[in-house]
């Protein structure tokens, strides 16, 4: 089937050759390639003509449903339907398969999703150079540090197998760091850094510099071995190579094996019973030997520590609490700082104000003189009274002036006459001994 013009307004005659000229008009044209092959087909009814593989044409029958499904479909429903897709925005779902791995005339991205070329991706990637980029699992067993093409400073991985690799143990979960460009494959120093994700006992031992033991030995239990060793009912068992059994609350000294030999339970306590290793008097008792309330001298002018001057001062009985204690237990309080003033209690407390003070000894410049306790040496005496001094009663033997007589010549009397005489004063203004001077001073 040729194709045949039809004249439909007058046209002058064209100098172009190749030019349809007038007289042409109604002629029948034949037509070629392609086109010329589905010519012969257009006429016929209720087909669609298609270009076979010969590029000859061809025609396949059209059902009444067909006919109705295309006159329904536009456009894009075609599309749809061929699964294909529209040149402008339809969005490819799934992978796309290239054979040639390529994909070309790609331009400076606008989104995020956009593609883009390995040159620009290259370029992006020198720019971070030294930032941190995840680059994914590494197996530390394999036994190289991750070797890829172009590592950066600041590119690192998470450990997934653990291993050694250069002497560096590797635990799951550690991050691996590239600390400069092209970090070595072998060797840790200078090239790549380790960061903890957990420790290990290990690890925690060599940075102590001692070994704890097992893992059991960390932990407080029945078992053997435990750092702390305690027996089923939660009591301390051990203290050295020795066994502690049986500790309870209320556990005897005698209960426990491995003892150092001290002597019997009573002596290894400090109390108010005889017999204690220390026997204190209540809250009197204190180190170096002295109870509160004892009296010592001193080769000095000032009180050593816990101790003060024996000198009748009257003092805070808060301050000097435990000295206050003992002196209204002591048996020598005074009734009344009058009592104590009027000056033969001296070696006596007084209780000061009555409330909130008392007097201490005062004893400077006496000599001490034990207390005869009704031993009937120093009869009569109260404990913390003072004594004037005395000379005992005593006779000097001296030869007597001789008798004599005369006679009164007046009355021719004889009288004789007999009498005594003084021996004269000597001595000082006391009665004492060869003595030396110290301060006296009372525990506190």
């Amino acid at each position: 089937m040729g194709i045949k013009h039809k004249r439909v307004a007058t046209r002058p005659q064209t100098p172009d050759a190749d030019a349809i000229q007038s007289q042409d008009w109604n002629d029948v044209h034949e037509v070629d390639g392609v086109l010329g092959s589905l010519l012969p087909l257009a006429p016929q009814p209720d087909a669609v003509p298609y270009i076979k593989s010969d590029l000859s044409g061809g025609l396949t029958a059209l059902s009444a449903l067909g006919r109705v499904l295309i006159a329904m479909m536009a456009e894009s429903d075609v599309v749809t339907r061929l699964g294909a897709l529209n040149k402008s925005g339809d969005a490819m779902a799934g992978p796309l398969a290239m054979g040639g791995n390529k994909v070309t005339g790609l331009g400076t991205p606008t989104a995020p999703g956009d593609a883009v070329t390995k040159a620009y991706a290259d370029a992006l990637i020198t720019a971070l150079s030294g930032a941190l980029v995840f680059k994914g699992a590494w197996d530390a067993s394999a036994g190289t540090f991750p070797s890829a093409t172009g590592r950066k400073v600041g590119w690192f991985y998470k450990v997934s197998v653990a291993g050694t690799v250069n002497g560096k143990s590797f635990s799951v979960g550690d991050d691996l760091f590239a600390i400069v460009d092209d970090a070595s494959a072998s060797t840790y120093a200078d090239n790549w850094l380790k960061i903890e994700g957990t420790l290990t006992l290990a690890e925690i031992e060599a940075a102590v510099g001692f070994t704890f033991g097992t893992a059991a030995a960390l932990n407080a239990g029945a078992s053997v071995g435990n750092l702390v060793q305690v027996s089923t009912g939660g009591k301390l068992p051990a203290l050295d190579g020795s066994l502690l059994t049986n500790i309870a609350a209320s556990a005897a000294w005698s209960a426990i094996t491995g003892k150092p030999a001290f002597g019997g339970a009573a002596l290894l306590n400090v109390g108010t019973a005889s017999g204690t290793v220390a026997a204190g008097d209540d809250a009197r008792f204190s180190a170096g030997g002295e109870s509160v309330g004892a009296i010592s001298l001193h080769a000095g002018n000032a009180a050593p520590s816990g101790k003060i001057k024996a000198n009748g001062a009257l003092l805070s009985r808060v301050t000097y609490a435990p000295l206050w204690t003992y002196a209204q237990s002591s048996g020598n309080l005074a009734a009344s700082d009058a009592a104590w003033t009027s000056g033969s209690l001296f070696g006596q407390f007084s209780p000061g104000d009555g409330s909130t003070t008392f007097r201490i000894p005062y004893v400077n410049g006496y000599f001490f003189r034990a207390w005869d306790d009704s031993r009937g040496v120093d009869i009569g005496r109260g404990i913390g009274t003072s004594q004037a001094d005395d000379l005992k009663a005593h006779t000097h033997t001296q030869n007597a002036l001789a008798d004599w007589s005369f006679l009164d010549v007046g009355s021719a009397v004889q009288v004789a006459q007999s009498g005594t005489a003084n021996t004269g004063s000597t001595g000082g203004g006391e009665t004492r001994p060869k003595n030396i001077a110290f301060l006296a001073c009372i525990k506190y």
